[in-house]
């Protein structure tokens, strides 16, 4: 059967193969539709289909679970029985298709074919009702929220080469740095075997070390000076602290000897040295009571002081007796007499040394190759944020909005006034298949504006759900024939074609009868045909 380039009527009524037709072209690409009639299953169907890309020419043939692709001499280019490793990442290439999404096992993967075609196949089975599910293998986690992203081109091509590259780029940076890690962990190993003072034959390795061990006594001389100073700061504050806890406590003494005085005193207190009288009232009781009260909050309070400056002043210590030991060493490898090495000394040292070289070399470089990859990496999450720019993003929708809002028009559709690309289903009974219309062909549109891969060709199967009445079903039809996007090849399968107004070559009558789709007068035509392609798809398993 030839497909014209344009639209294409199937037509024959229930039961004699036209959904069979329509789903064999899409298993011949190792996309598996809904139900499948067991029969057909049975009879090991053998399909070839001839497609074009870009003017270039293929021919796609399966066959008792074997995959072949051909160029436009018949030359075998593919042969494999694995949909998923062989066959969806040849149609990937061919097709300019560049999702990649990740599996259950968090694995990133490129799609199986049925991706590639999702937004083309309204299949009667299951389309009509459910959304984005046209084939059995749309699997993969967050399926439809993903295949809206790329087809429409919110996350294009460009989008996932980017991702893959800095999929790439972090594992690499984690290899390089895994390599780091264990040639330092190597390094050390090296440096901390026995105690002999390095020993070096050659002098300029005996210069560069010395230089390196003085470098390193000045950085812990200059460290032990910053911490004695800041020891010196804390005993400093703490002497403060000390006294003036002193004199809060010998200021609380005598308040509360004041108090007790006055509890023991009684109301109307005469001065021994005027003879004047005082009244010793209860206010006068609380105004002592509470100097002691805010006196006593300053002990505590210099109290915690202290003990939290003893805690540092103790660390401090620690820092610096670290510090002194680290000097010591440093001091004793400068202070070390060449003259008192034996020759083994000299030998082992100088193999130790040279290993150590080797493995600082390595290391340096591996950092170097870490902070490359972290700036690449940098450059990489720039590009794609631009990518995913807000305002295009907003474009896409809007565009997508405008359309649907004008298919719904023609349908006769009632929508929300918040449309989006999430929300395929807009109504119920025989309005639903017409929203599933307006959706679709909105969809298209949008893919065909902005989408990154092949536009491939649609294909939709009894448009006629859910009891459409006269007036509907001639508008859907012609909705669909004459609305198409532009340049796309439609393909039209149909029970009946009084509706349908399209020119005459666009026709085709399939069946013999019911339940046979295939015709024996063809065979021969078709398996002359078919044998040269099966052929090749044998001796390649030799």
């Amino acid at each position: 059967m030839r497909f014209e380039d344009d639209v294409t009527v199937i037509k024959a009524p229930n039961g004699w193969g036209k959904s069979g037709i329509l789903k064999s072209l899409y298993e011949s690409f190792g996309a598996e539709p809904h139900s499948v009639d067991h029969f057909w299953k049975d009879a090991k169907i053998a399909s070839a289909v001839d497609f074009t890309i870009d003017d270039a020419a293929y021919t796609i043939v399966r066959f008792l679970g074997q995959y072949g692709v051909f160029d436009s001499e018949r030359r075998l280019l593919l042969r494999t029985s694995s949909v998923s490793d062989g066959l969806a990442p040849f149609l990937a290439r061919l097709t300019d298709f560049g999702l990649r999404m990740a599996d259950r096992k968090e694995k990133v993967v490129i799609p199986p074919p049925a991706y590639i075609f999702a937004p083309y196949y309204i299949d009667q089975d299951k389309s009509w009702t459910t959304s984005w599910q046209p084939f059995l293998k749309i699997y993969l986690p967050n399926s439809t929220r993903t295949l809206i992203e790329y087809h429409s081109g919110i996350k294009p091509n460009e989008y996932y080469a980017l991702m893959a590259k800095r999929e790439l780029l972090i594992a690499q940076s984690k290899g390089a740095e895994d390599q780091a890690s264990a040639l330092t962990s190597a390094l050390h190993h090296i440096l901390a075997q026995g105690d002999e003072l390095p020993v070096h034959l050659r002098l300029n390795d005996f210069i560069a070390e010395t230089t390196s061990l003085v470098a390193k006594s000045q950085e812990l001389v200059a460290a032990q000076g910053r911490f004695r100073s800041k020891l010196s700061e804390l005993v400093e504050i703490r002497a403060l602290w000390d006294a003036q806890l002193a004199v809060t406590a010998a200021a609380l003494a005598e308040t509360d000897a004041a108090f007790r005085g006055a509890v023991a005193h009684p109301r109307d207190v005469e001065c021994p040295t005027c003879g004047a009288h005082y009244e010793n009232d209860i206010s006068a009781r609380f105004h002592i009571a509470a100097d002691s009260g805010a006196l006593l909050t300053v002990v505590r309070e210099a109290e915690a002081e202290i003990a939290e400056l003893d805690r540092k002043i103790e660390l401090q210590n620690v820092d610096i007796e670290a510090i002194r030991s680290a000097h010591e060493k440093v001091q004793s490898l400068l202070s070390f007499r060449r003259d008192d090495a034996s020759l083994e000394d000299i030998l082992r040292s100088e193999g130790r040394q040279q290993a150590a070289n080797a493995l600082r070399t390595q290391i340096d470089q591996l950092k170097k190759t870490i902070g490359d990859i972290a700036l690449q990496t940098k450059s990489v999450a720039r590009d794609l944020r631009a990518l995913i720019d807000a305002k295009r993003t907003q474009m896409i929708k809007d565009h997508f909005r405008s359309q649907l809002t004008e298919a719904a028009g023609r349908l006769d559709v009632r929508v929300p006034s918040l449309l989006t690309m999430n929300k395929t289903s807009y109504a119920r009974g025989s309005e639903g298949p017409r929203g599933i219309v307006a959706y679709f062909y909105s969809f298209l549109r949008t893919v065909r504006s902005y989408g990154s891969s092949v536009f491939c060709p649609i294909v939709i199967d009894a448009p006629n759900q859910q009891g459409q009445d006269a007036e509907h079903l001639p508008e859907i039809l012609s909705y669909l024939l004459s609305q198409r996007p532009d340049g796309a090849q439609l393909i039209l399968g149909v029970e009946n074609v009084f509706e349908v107004h399209a020119e005459p070559r666009s026709f085709r009558n399939v069946g013999v009868k019911k339940r046979q789709l295939l015709s024996e007068n063809e065979f021969k035509e078709v398996a002359d045909l078919m044998r040269p392609l099966l052929s090749q798809l044998v001796d390649a398993l030799d």
